[in-house]
């Protein structure tokens, strides 16, 4: 017949594991809420970019398209500047030709910036 321990018998090995464990648990956790805002922010600048990702990605996709295109990475600063409402986003609109979807990325950049224009 096999004896069977109480509860309470918990090898002090096993019990400090578990307890190990539950704090990095915590530890994990409270980091990932602790980070600060502006690196969940990440780079964006624009004021409607929670909630519209999808859009921020179609819209800088232009940016990325034309510094890629010319082969210079200031370009892709310079055009999501001030939220993509500068000239250097029209002419990487015009470059990579999607004027076509001049008015819907209006409409995009307008969402984003928060309806600044």
């Amino acid at each position: 017949m096999v004896s069977q321990r109480p509860a309470s018998c918990v090898s002090p090995l096993k019990r400090s594991s578990w307890v190990l464990v539950a704090v990095l648990a915590v530890a994990v956790l409270v980091a990932g809420l602790s980070v600060p805002a502006s690196a969940r922010y990440l780079d964006e600048k624009c004021p409607g970019f929670f909630g519209n990702r999808d859009v921020y990605r179609k819209v800088a996709w232009i940016c990325e398209d034309c510094a890629n295109l010319f082969r210079d990475s200031t370009i892709r600063i310079n055009c999501s500047r001030n939220c993509f409402i500068n000239e250097d986003f029209k002419t990487c609109v015009n470059a990579t030709e999607r004027v076509r979807e001049m008015e819907q990325l209006v409409r995009w950049v307008s969402i984003l910036g928060g309806g600044r224009r």
